[in-house]
């Protein structure tokens, strides 16, 4: 509770010194990249302790702390700021990679879905290293005899991959 006043304390002055240095800037053009500026440091600001609670802890005056003492070299230091850099992109990528990977399954299985004799579909996918989709197994239930070969090509075409990257298994029928 303590760190939360004194974050509150810190923040309120801080927008009150902003306050006071643009009323002190004249009116041209330095004073819209100044408000630019200001702005983007009170949103520093109220980013810090959200980052703090979603436990984001960067590390940066550690890390540079240790290369002025002498502890670690600076190729070192940078290895990890890459590797926290990754584990970052990672964790902001993965709600839209989610997102993405439920709607292209959206899209598959209403695809498979518009092929007559097809009743049931349920799709998994596979993505490479790049992110990009590399195989569609689908699990298809059928009402009447229906070539897999058919459904194969139009699934392979529509999103782009190799014919033996879309695996079917049939279910009943």
């Amino acid at each position: 509770m303590e760190n939360w006043r004194e974050y509150f304390k810190t923040f309120t002055a801080l927008i009150i010194v902003i306050c006071f240095l643009e009323m002190l800037l004249p009116s041209n053009e330095i004073k819209k990249f100044a408000k630019l500026s200001f702005g983007l440091v009170v949103m520093l600001a109220i980013l810090q302790p959200i980052l703090a609670i979603v436990n984001l802890d960067f590390r940066y005056d550690s890390q540079l702390s240790q290369v002025f003492a002498g502890s670690e070299t600076p190729s070192t230091v940078s290895k990890d700021w890459e590797n926290e850099a990754y584990r970052l992109q990672q964790a902001g990528l993965q709600p839209i990679t989610k997102t993405f990977e439920f709607e292209l399954n959206r899209q598959i299985e209403a695809l498979a879905l518009t092929i007559e004799g097809v009743n049931d579909v349920k799709s998994t996918l596979t993505f490479d290293n790049q992110g990009e989709l590399f195989q569609v197994q689908l699990e298809i239930e059928f009402d009447k005899e229906q070539s897999e070969e058919r459904i194969q090509r139009v699934i392979a075409h529509y999103f782009g991959l190799d014919k033996q990257n879309v695996l079917i298994r049939r279910l009943g029928g």
